[in-house]
């Protein structure tokens, strides 16, 4: 069970009677964060977090921690031989752009796709 700190009772409040597009997402993925940090056993999972973070789903609170805020991920600019790497990856593996981001050290499926398409232009 999650207990809320003072800052993530104040936002649960605030989001509570907010609509879910007026909502500040800097403070959304701070409550993430923090609830995340929470998860101590295997079954206190991505449903008990949803169940904290009103108006958002288990895939919702997974995709953004997996895509935009786990600690390990590399912001910025990709090298080139990252590059030459997702080039030869996506012409053997295809558009499983989850197997493709596995093979590049703290990059995510959403950062691999995005990094294929700009290649292409």
């Amino acid at each position: 069970m999650f207990v809320f700190n003072h800052d993530e009772y104040l936002w649960y409040l605030h989001s509570s009677t907010e609509s879910q597009s007026n909502i500040d997402y800097s403070q959304e993925d701070i409550l993430l964060r923090s609830l995340v940090q929470k998860i101590t056993t295997p079954d206190m999972g991505w449903h008990n977090i949803a169940a904290k973070v009103k108006g958002r789903s288990a895939k919702q609170c997974r995709e953004r921690w997996v895509n935009h805020l786990q600690p390990n991920l590399k912001k910025g600019n990709w090298t080139e031989e990252e590059h030459a790497l997702i080039v030869s990856l996506q012409e053997e593996l295809g558009n499983q752009w989850s197997k493709i981001a596995s093979n590049l050290e703290g990059k995510s499926r959403i950062e691999a796709i995005k990094a294929e398409r700009l290649l292409l232009c």
